[in-house]
């Protein structure tokens, strides 16, 4: 599964920071700050389920985080029970068993249809 990211990067030509969706060349959305960039970025990686890359000004990676949703759910973690001796068990009693027989049913006269 390939992961999907948003890019906060550091546009030098505008001086603000850009944000990309994925491997897009135009950016989703300039802000004149890093911190207002990251803000944005990260509610829109909650909302689409992605992950948050974020770059220094010299362009180098600074951070990622996972907002990725789950496929499966995850499973608690199981507590460990002390053992318990197993108790014997008890033979089973020998019993009349009673088979209850249905009555017939009556025979009801049809009626014969024959094409004449």
């Amino acid at each position: 599964m390939r992961k999907e990211f948003v890019n906060v990067i550091p546009n030098k030509q505008k001086g603000c920071w850009s944000i990309h969706r994925g491997m897009s060349k135009t950016p989703s959305k300039s802000c004149k700050t890093k911190a207002q960039a990251e803000a944005w970025a990260r509610g829109a990686c909650r909302k689409w389920g992605m992950s948050l890359a974020l770059y220094n000004l010299d362009g180098k990676l600074a951070r990622r985080n996972s907002f990725v949703k789950p496929t499966r759910p995850v499973k608690a973690a199981k507590i460990a029970k002390p053992f318990k001796a197993a108790k014997p068990v008890k033979a089973a009693k020998a019993t009349k068993r009673t088979v209850v027989r249905r009555k017939p049913r009556a025979k009801v006269a049809r009626r014969r249809t024959t094409r004449r």
